[in-house]
């Protein structure tokens, strides 16, 4: 599934640069992921409001943090 991604990635030479891309992959993701996991952080009640959705059921009413 890799190689029909990117189809050139079986070219690239040197473990370094191999490595230095596995490693950018991961910070990424984990990056995502720790935001998926922390969203009440960044996202509140209003924003869903402000954006004309609806609020989620579970959605809980907390202080806004100064943006």
């Amino acid at each position: 599934m890799i190689t029909a991604l990117v189809p050139q990635l079986d070219q690239i030479r040197g473990h370094r640069l191999a490595l230095a891309l596995a490693g950018i992959v991961v910070v990424v993701g984990t990056a995502g992921w720790l935001v998926g996991q922390a969203n009440h952080h960044f996202l509140h009640c209003d924003d869903f409001t402000i954006s004309g959705n609806d609020r989620p059921r579970n959605c809980a009413n907390l202080p806004a943090s100064p943006r």
